[in-house]
């Protein structure tokens, strides 16, 4: 006659994964002063360093300070200024790299263990005795 209580056998359970959460982007936005062309090739020398969101900068050493020259290709938005993306010229501004101060890490939770459901017992079948 067939065994009554069948040994269970243990079904393998998967152990939880922590999946990875990916760093921040900064993107840089627009808005801020107005694009304006002020001077061109140095000239004229009063104009220059140039300022925030002033054009047309041919080198980082044409803007002031630790402002950057932004190379466009015309047409293209400039960071932290509004307005550029209306002027199709190649005119190229000055901008402000690090507009904000530096982010702050923000802290990321750790992985939390998903329930696993309790291993299903399946009975074996023995043949005929």
């Amino acid at each position: 006659d067939p065994n009554p209580n069948p040994a269970p056998v243990a079904m393998p359970v998967p152990a939880p994964v922590a999946m990875p959460v990916p760093a921040p982007v900064v993107q840089p936005t627009t808005g801020g002063p107005s694009v304006t062309l002020i001077g061109n090739n140095g000239s004229p020398t009063s104009a220059f360093p140039l300022k925030v969101c002033q054009g047309d900068c041919d080198s980082n050493s044409d803007c002031e300070g630790a402002l950057e020259c932004f190379f466009r290709d015309g047409g293209e938005a400039v960071p932290g200024c509004s307005g550029g993306e209306r002027v199709s010229s190649r005119t190229d501004f000055c901008y402000d790299p690090n507009p904000n101060p530096a982010p702050v890490a923000m802290p990321v939770p750790a992985p939390v263990a998903m329930p696993v459901p309790a291993p299903v017992v399946q009975p074996t079948t023995g043949g005929p005795s």
